[in-house]
């Protein structure tokens, strides 16, 4: 996976950093304060991490967060419902159902006879 801020978008997260350390050309450094300034939840993200002193523990954190992720969907891929699991319980329900609907006939039809 790229290092992308969101799929469609130009600006990765290199240019972020940049732009945060104030490295980034005054031309891109406007266009990225452009597109910040469309979303709450970007100005929110831009905020708290102008917020963070320790900026090397980012990474790190990232990264953290990035293989927990990862594991939790591989676990829960993993652990996702088979869809023939509960195949023998609808055989045996299906065959129960069947077995009800004979004896009923068969009750209705002797009562039939006896009248």
């Amino acid at each position: 996976m790229k290092d992308k801020i969101k799929p469609n978008s130009e600006w990765s997260e290199k240019d972020v950093w940049d732009y945060l350390n104030g490295n980034l050309s005054s031309e891109k450094q406007h266009e990225l304060e452009f597109n910040l300034s469309s979303s709450e939840f970007l100005q929110d993200a831009e905020e708290g991490l102008r917020a963070i002193k320790e900026k090397e523990t980012i990474n790190r954190s990232v990264q953290h967060i990035n293989h927990k992720l990862l594991r939790q969907l591989k676990k829960k891929s993993r652990t996702g419902k088979d869809p023939f699991s509960s195949l023998p319980l609808l055989i045996v329900s299906t065959f129960l159902l069947l077995a009800l609907i004979v004896l009923a006939f068969f009750v209705l039809y002797q009562m039939s006879l006896t009248k």
